[in-house]
């Protein structure tokens, strides 16, 4: 398309210049954004990471206790090092069993 009266040849391609700038201004301006949202939900989301982290911490008293209620229940028939053996490798099988399940639910939320 011929240039209109009073428009110079080179215009078009100021404007398709300006274009690309507002272009790349308006996607650093959204990534910007973007990253600024994931900030702010992290920084609301720390009071419930630390509430979770608390209540690792306690279940993992709780099955301590248990490890040991039943390596000392065991330890009556098996002797205590017989007993403290099978109750660690009941934890241990427990504890594969729910790392195996984590595994599949990441490799699922990837997919």
């Amino acid at each position: 398309m011929p240039p209109s009266p009073g428009e110079e040849p080179g215009s078009l391609r100021d404007l398709a210049a300006r274009v690309i700038d507002d272009g790349t201004t308006y996607l650093k301006a959204e990534l910007t954004l973007a990253k600024e949202q994931a900030i702010i939900g992290v920084k609301d989301a720390r009071p419930t990471i630390r509430l979770a982290l608390a209540a690792l911490m306690l279940g993992q008293g709780a099955i301590m206790v248990l490890a040991i209620s039943l390596g000392l229940l065991l330890g009556r028939w098996l002797g205590l090092p017989g007993g403290f053996l099978v109750a660690g490798l009941m934890m241990i099988a427990a504890m594969l069993a729910i790392a195996r399940n984590v595994a599949e639910r990441i490799r699922k939320i990837i997919r």
